[in-house]
């Protein structure tokens, strides 16, 4: 299957809009390690040193948060959007 990823603020020069191929069953976690696998800095930018998503961090599936679904869990299907916001700062 292809999904499309799009990061934005920080993420936008590392992932930008990309398609991306997948198993079948792939979910976010999935997806965010073949992202990191290619560029690590978005792992440092997406998780804590346990391994934890940090809590300012939103990833949505067809513009509806994963928080709300099943988490890294959320399963992936042919032609989702993906959209990866990392924590931003600023005032």
């Amino acid at each position: 299957m292809i999904v499309t990823v799009r990061g934005y603020a920080d993420l936008r020069q590392t992932i930008g809009d990309r398609e991306v191929v997948l198993p079948e069953q792939a979910t976010v976690q999935h997806l965010l390690d073949l992202l990191i696998a290619d560029h690590p800095q978005v792992g440092t930018a997406l998780f804590d040193q346990a391994g934890a998503l940090l809590p300012a961090v939103n990833i949505l599936k067809n513009g509806r948060n994963i928080f709300f679904l099943n988490g890294l869990s959320t399963r992936l299907e042919d032609g989702d959007l993906i959209a990866v916001f990392p924590p931003v700062a600023g005032g």
